[in-house]
């Protein structure tokens, strides 16, 4: 048991390399391995709404000067939404290529190369999965104050919304999750702090005025701050580490929801145009 875990922090596990690059591009819960018109009408509506909601997070602003319009690029839940906007795009237009490609017969040429993206797609996605809850969790027992902050739409969505939707993301997909990857969250927080730093020393302020982004990053308290660094380092973690758990759930209830069916639609569709994706029913990587 203890060999399994530490298998799961060996050099590969770090690695954005996958034996069957068809896994990121088929829904967890299809039956077949061949294209999905309503996994592929999923993923343009979860495009849409994320590409409709983050223009209206730019657009939306209570003061309309350039300075406090610009300031929208200094929010990590800004940072954070567009990864979800940018891994949405990435996943629709991965997905509309591989039907494409099936439907000219050109399905060896896209898989030979149209598919590496997927490990961009890869980095993102577990990105803005575990960010989305981070901000989220974050935002709404340390940051929000009623006092200031205004309980509307818009901040339910960038604050709310986006780690439901993300979850939701979670459980449709079938590609694996890894623990190793909680390294991309963690660079890309620690991006997001060294630029905090920067501007803090630049002279930069909120849109509120003051000489902090956020109350809990207050680099005038360089050694509180990077502990509040170091603290969300270690919930990136955790939370990785509880998606991991929760992809094996989603495989164990797949594989009691889905395996006799599939052994059945297998036995009669045997020279049949399409076949049961097999390796989604029976799981991926443990």
């Amino acid at each position: 048991m203890l060999s399994k875990w530490k298998n799961k922090f060996s050099s590969k596990e770090f690695q954005l390399k996958h034996d069957d690059p068809e896994i990121f591009v088929i829904c967890q819960w299809q039956q077949k391995s061949s294209p999905s018109i309503w996994y592929l009408i999923y993923r343009w509506l979860v495009v849409i709404y994320f590409i409709t909601t983050w223009l209206l997070s730019v657009l939306l602003v209570k003061t309309k000067t350039d300075d406090y319009q610009l300031k929208w690029l200094i929010y990590l839940t800004n940072w954070g939404y567009t990864t979800c906007t940018f891994q949405a795009l990435l996943a629709a237009f991965m997905l509309t290529g591989y039907i494409l490609a099936h439907r000219k017969q050109h399905y060896a040429s896209f898989k030979d190369g149209s598919f590496i993206c997927y490990r961009i797609y890869w980095a993102f996605n577990t990105i803005a999965t575990v960010l989305a809850c981070v901000i989220t969790i974050v935002y709404w027992s340390f940051i929000y104050n009623p006092e200031k902050n205004s309980l509307d739409v818009m901040n339910f969505l960038l604050h709310g919304m986006n780690s439901v939707m993300m979850l939701l993301d979670f459980w449709i997909v079938s590609h694996p999750t890894r623990i190793a990857h909680c390294i991309y969250p963690m660079m890309f927080v620690t991006v997001y702090a060294i630029f905090s730093v920067i501007y803090y020393l630049a002279g930069g302020t909120s849109r509120e005025g003051t000489d902090y982004i956020y109350p809990i990053l207050k680099w005038e308290l360089p050694f509180r701050t990077l502990l509040v660094c170091a603290g969300v380092g270690i919930f990136i973690f955790i939370l990785q580490t509880l998606f991991f758990l929760m992809y094996l759930l989603k495989k164990k209830v797949h594989k009691k929801l889905g395996r006799r069916k599939s052994i059945e639609l297998n036995s009669g569709l045997q020279g049949c145009e399409g076949y049961v994706n097999e390796a989604v029913i029976a799981g991926d990587e443990v």
